[in-house]
């Protein structure tokens, strides 16, 4: 068997970590759909279609009901060995969105307008160029001096 480079193994420890990172995530509400897993745990959602599959081959996880959202069904996964729930048993989108709710309270705060604004203006701070005022040019350039 060949020894692993520095490389794979450090994205076999990043993969282990973003593992460890779905499986709280999931243990902490009582059913998630993947896209509110890969916002809450910040990878994309192709990436956590991939853990979340191993994690589903080793029964970590499973399916417990689907909800409807728009027109598209959404699994919803909580921890533990168990059986998929059926795909005609679908709950209502009005059902309490967790992530929304942080997102509300967080919209909310005072402090998250501060730091939204912080940011912005840093933003704006690194872009920008001083330009002469196109109505002052005279100045630089005065006319029958």
């Amino acid at each position: 068997m060949t020894e692993l480079s520095a490389s794979q193994r450090r994205y076999l420890e990043r993969k282990a970590t973003r593992k460890a990172d779905i499986l709280d995530c999931i243990r902490a509400s009582k059913g998630i759909s993947q896209a509110e897993i890969s916002k809450m745990v910040g990878i994309n959602r192709k990436y956590c279609a991939e853990v979340m599959k191993e994690l589903k081959a080793e029964q970590k996880i499973h399916i417990s009901s689907w909800m409807q959202v728009g027109g598209v069904l959404a699994a919803l996964w909580v921890c533990g060995k168990g059986f998929d729930a059926d795909r005609k048993l679908v709950l209502s989108s009005k059902a309490p969105n967790p992530v929304k709710k942080a997102e509300k309270d967080r919209l909310e705060s005072e402090e998250y307008w501060v730091q939204v604004q912080q940011k912005k203006h840093e933003q704006w701070a690194r872009t920008f160029v001083p330009r002469l005022d196109v109505a002052a040019a005279w100045l630089n350039n005065p006319i029958g001096g």
